[in-house]
């Protein structure tokens, strides 16, 4: 168990993805963390009530379902630089192969 995703309901949501990156949302707040070595590094801006990542990929769902994905993520810049929103309104989205994503609305 990784330091501090052992607090009862202080992440709503965990999701890892490639050589380990592990994101998390917030519970109170709905802010995106990565934890790292140094510990949790908030990747802003970002709120989220459902994030997903994989195959370099990582999507996330406001709570007005808006679809947004992390751009620059990559294995040289493992936070990524910005969010951009994707067309449509989905309330779960998941990664797939790459550059596929899964949504239900």
């Amino acid at each position: 168990m990784l330091p501090g995703l052992d607090v009862e309901g202080m992440w709503s949501q965990v999701t890892a993805g490639e050589s380990g990156k592990i994101w998390m949302v917030h519970a109170t707040d709905r802010s995106v963390y990565r934890y790292t070595t140094d510990g949790y590094q908030p990747i802003t801006p970002g709120r989220f009530n459902q994030i997903n990542c994989g195959n370099w990929m990582l999507v996330g769902v406001t709570a007005h379902n808006e679809v947004y994905q992390r751009t620059q993520y990559d294995a040289t810049n493992p936070n990524g630089e910005d969010w951009e929103q994707l067309p449509g309104s989905m309330a779960f989205v998941s990664t797939a192969e790459e550059k596929v994503v899964w949504a239900l609305d």
